[in-house]
């Protein structure tokens, strides 16, 4: 059997976390939780790869809140454009209630959706205030759909909040903690560097107590460097189809 190869060095945060996830698990199912030395390994990959995990959940959580971003500007842009549009209704009374609450949603204009996530959460919530004024709601309800159109802006605008106060609480918690890209290269080179040379060593010595073992890691590291070099090939034929 040819030795273990090395974890790709291109591999993602995601696929070493997994790798490192599924050797925990065949270790602890085998048979050689009692040997010399490999507990120690097996107990700092398994808390490496916990770190490198949670990293990974605080970068979802980020790119969930740019999805989040999104949906309520989006939901404010349908709100301004829907009222905006309603001016020019031949109906005086559709047309004069849309100029009222359109001229305070113009107040904040959809300039706002292009400040920070702070700065936005705090104007959305002072124009959500003002349109709940009771002054303006005649003008609201003259209005069908203004209302549910409010609505959502209101929704979107609090789910994104709440989602931003457990991303800030969890990063105030963790700010000493690495990147997960860090993490990721720390983890790999502890696998590549220590525990794939001690199971290559092993098996040498032992190949019927870790033979099995060592040829599933392999098959485990194999099948993810074999996904690494299928995604560089394809960004290497998309950059190719992009230059001619």
């Amino acid at each position: 059997m040819a030795s273990l190869k090395k974890i790709h060095f291109n591999s993602s945060n995601a696929e070493v976390d997994v790798i490192a996830k599924e050797l925990v698990m065949l270790y602890a199912q085998s048979d050689l939780t009692q040997m010399p030395y490999l507990p120690a390994m097996m107990g700092k990959v398994h808390e490496m790869r916990q770190q490198l995990n949670q990293a990974i959940k605080r970068l979802k959580t980020m790119s969930s809140l740019k999805q989040y971003d999104h949906e309520r500007d989006q939901a404010l842009a349908a709100l301004m454009y829907f009222v905006f549009g309603l001016q020019y209704q031949p109906d005086a009374a559709i047309n004069a209630a849309a100029g009222t609450i359109y001229k305070t949603l113009n107040n904040y204009g959809l300039s706002i959706t292009r400040d920070n996530y702070t700065a936005e959460s705090a104007l959305i919530d002072s124009l959500l205030l003002d349109l709940s004024k009771p002054d303006l709601q005649p003008a609201i309800a003259q209005l069908a759909g203004c209302a549910e159109l409010i609505e959502i802006v209101r929704e979107k605008q609090e789910a994104f909040v709440q989602l931003q106060n457990q991303y800030s609480t969890a990063k105030a918690k963790e700010q000493s903690l690495l990147s997960a890209t860090r993490l990721r290269r720390q983890l790999r080179k502890y696998l590549n560097g220590m525990v794939l040379v001690y199971l290559n060593a092993m098996f040498l010595v032992d190949e019927p107590l870790y033979g099995q073992f060592v040829q599933t890691v392999a098959v485990i590291v194999d099948d993810s460097n074999r996904n690494v070099k299928r995604r560089q090939g394809k960004r290497k034929e998309r950059t190719v189809s992009n230059e001619q």
